[in-house]
């Protein structure tokens, strides 16, 4: 799992996986990035999409959630993907 969305929320919010050292910037910086919502405070942000945070970058970090995900897993589970 490296994002997580309510579909039934007409504001389309995103959790994703991020570096812990990110994480701080981006909570900083952004109104749209707030620490996981039910999740992992450290690991994980909740993106309010089409606030203060554009495209491009929420892309960068659906790339960057992904390829977190993607390294914690075993090699058999790697090679069935």
């Amino acid at each position: 799992m490296f994002l997580l969305t309510d579909i039934t929320n007409p504001v389309l919010k995103i959790s994703l996986k991020c570096d812990p050292f990110m994480s701080i910037d981006l909570r900083r910086d952004y109104k749209a990035v707030e620490a996981g919502y039910h999740l992992n405070k450290k690991h994980w942000n909740t993106v309010t999409v089409g606030e203060d945070f554009e495209d491009d970058k929420v892309k960068f970090l659906i790339d960057m959630s992904y390829d977190l995900v993607f390294k914690g897993l075993t090699r058999k589970e790697k090679n069935i993907l």
